[in-house]
């Protein structure tokens, strides 16, 4: 069974040529930070994109659980330093399962 998720926030994700697909997603988190760089956790908006606050989110979200996976879904257009915030975040608190969705090439 394929399920397909639609999503309130529209985000352009970026393109990549090979995309393995699962069919069942495993329970995790899931970051999405839109082109403006506001940023969403499992569907809840943060009150800002600060670092502190990211951390504070993902803390809550996760527990002591940091075996969880975490998808980040950053649009084409968001300036990197975001990305490369949420990234770091994750990374201290202890995360090891990452993971940065793309969309498939259309053309291929």
């Amino acid at each position: 069974t394929t399920f397909e998720r639609q999503a309130v926030l529209k985000v352009d994700l970026p393109e990549a040529s090979a995309v393995e697909e699962r069919e069942d997603p495993p329970e995790g988190l899931e970051l999405v930070i839109d082109d403006t760089g506001r940023m969403f956790l499992n569907d809840q908006q943060l009150v800002d994109s600060e670092e502190r606050t990211l951390r504070a989110a993902m803390e809550l979200a996760a527990g002591d659980n940091r075996e969880l996976p975490l998808t980040l879904r950053a649009d084409r257009q968001t300036p990197h330093h975001f990305v490369v915030t949420a990234m770091d975040v994750a990374a201290r608190l202890g995360f090891t399962q990452i993971s940065i969705a793309t969309v498939s090439d259309p053309e291929e």
